[in-house]
């Protein structure tokens, strides 16, 4: 699993080391491939859409965005007919959120990585149960973007800065030893 590195944040003694993660993430992945990855955007706020379509369209030679949904269902629906690479997926959206449609795709395009972008970090588990290769934060910098992009587009696992630091997620081999406990009698699920 690779963390994306923050491009500026609120502790600076930690930024050279994270840009130069930034920076070799990005080398690696831009030299993988010369077909522009398809890219399709799920979001229920226009403003994000438009944004995040430019983000592709600076990026042009990399991804190319085949087309944006306002809520879960028509992401659904979209991806099964376009079959993008990356779907740029956000949880909170009218007639099915984000992490049922993630899951939907998944089961019908296995392939596709699914980048999640949200404002909570709650919902990093559930995101990756579905899923979703990818779990970025909306407060994240355009730059964190490519980074998470780049890497989806390489097949790794990416989590914002925030999250991974915060320990918002455990490694499946420390899941695995909780559960053991768990099944052990040792300690109920409460006191973990």
């Amino acid at each position: 699993m690779s963390v994306i590195a923050p491009s500026s944040g609120p502790r600076p003694e930690k930024r050279g080391r994270n840009l130069h993660l930034a920076v070799a993430l990005d080398r690696k992945s831009s030299a993988a491939s010369s077909v522009p990855k398809r890219v399709l955007i799920a979001d229920d706020h226009g403003i994000m859409r438009e944004a995040l379509r430019s983000l592709l369209e600076e990026r042009a030679d990399e991804f190319e965005c085949v087309g944006e949904a306002e809520d879960g269902a028509i992401a659904t629906i979209m991806a099964k007919e376009l079959h993008p690479d990356i779907v740029i997926m956000d949880i909170a959206m009218p007639n099915q959120n984000g992490i049922a449609a993630t899951r939907e795709i998944k089961v019908e395009l296995p392939d596709t990585k699914v980048i999640v972008l949200h404002a909570n970090r709650a919902c990093v588990l559930q995101a990756r149960q579905a899923g979703a290769s990818a779990y970025l934060l909306k407060d994240s910098a355009f730059a964190e973007l490519t980074v998470t992009l780049n890497a989806a587009r390489d097949g790794e696992m990416c989590l914002s800065p925030a999250i991974s630091e915060a320990g918002a997620i455990k490694t499946e081999s420390e899941k695995a030893a909780q559960e053991a406990i768990f099944q052990s009698g040792r300690l109920t699920k409460r006191e973990f």
